[in-house]
């Protein structure tokens, strides 16, 4: 339907002036070092959750920041979380519904920020960054990581103004186990970019790791990292995916891999197609196979000495 200029006009002014009104304020966390529970008010300045009744900018900033979410919190709550400077969030239930969720973002110190998902919901709509997004050499911004480490549980991204999850200067995603959902496909074009000297890590579990999902593009900087630690995988001859995308730019530099803990008698690679990116297991040459294999050799090298 067309509407004429004036009311076009006037439904933008009404549209701005909502979205204006949900807009809260920074709430700082007030709980102490300790882990203390991030539903209750008299962890935080003012008194009040974040997301309460607005979407207010949840701060953890710094490193005697340490929250614990053990109660569901309703995914009608939506705010802001904002974690640097060592500031610390253990996520061990449903975690409402986040706008923007920043770890590590340009923070000022050396002191890692850390997010711990051992079980529950993530659902992030707009934004989800991990790491420093003005680079780490830039003035002001410190050394320190920006870590999200996923050993269960569920991330979703659920749809919103942006549809790409960014892992930045010093920032690690790192993916433990086979407990855990990782769901970046809720459209058809969400976007993975890991930039440069980002880390993508996994420890494998008895049988593989869980996988990305991911519904667009995966983008790999040339210095992005990937660290592959094998010491609780039990399986033999595997294709154990690590990111399943619908496209693919540029690819991990061999010198940025890193493979370890992995079985003597196992070797590994990083295979790409159009589908995935796929950790390839296999079996070495057993030793005896190789004596025997040099065996034969010798033997038909010495068969054709004689009839010359």
């Amino acid at each position: 339907m067309h509407y004429p200029t004036k009311i076009q006009t006037s439904f933008a002014l009404v549209s701005l002036a909502v979205t204006s009104s949900l807009s809260g304020k920074a709430i700082q966390w007030n709980g102490g070092s300790t882990g203390g529970e991030w539903a209750a008010p008299e962890n935080w300045l003012g008194g009040v959750v974040p997301g309460t009744n607005s979407i207010d900018n949840s701060q953890l900033i710094s490193k005697n920041d340490y929250a614990t979410v053990k109660d569901d919190l309703s995914a009608n709550r939506l705010f802001d979380v904002q974690i640097r400077n060592g500031g610390r969030l253990d996520i061990d239930a449903d975690f409402g519904s986040i706008r923007t969720f920043r770890i590590g973002a340009d923070g000022q110190t050396s002191d890692s920020s850390i997010v711990n998902h051992t079980t529950g919901l993530v659902r992030v709509r707009d934004e989800f960054i991990i790491g420093h997004t003005q680079g780490i050499s830039a003035p002001g911004n410190g050394k320190g990581q920006g870590i999200y480490t996923m050993s269960g549980g569920t991330i979703r991204l659920i749809g919103g103004l942006s549809e790409m999850v960014t892992i930045y200067n010093n920032g690690v995603f790192a993916i433990i186990g086979q407990k855990g959902i990782i769901s970046f496909d809720i459209r058809d074009n969400t976007e993975l970019r890991l930039k440069d000297a980002a880390t993508l890590s996994y420890e494998l579990g008895t049988n593989g790791v869980t996988p990305i999902d991911l519904s667009g593009a995966l983008t790999i900087s040339e210095s992005a990292q990937l660290s592959i630690d094998a010491s609780a995988y039990e399986g033999g001859e595997a294709n154990i995916p690590l990111i399943n995308y619908k496209a693919l730019v540029g690819a991990f530099e061999s010198a940025n891999v890193t493979i370890k803990n992995l079985d003597e008698a196992l070797s590994a690679e990083i295979t790409y197609d159009d589908e995935s990116v796929k950790l390839a297991v296999i079996p070495e040459p057993s030793a005896y196979a190789l004596l025997l294999g040099t065996a034969i050799i010798l033997l038909n090298c010495s068969r054709r000495a004689k009839n010359v």
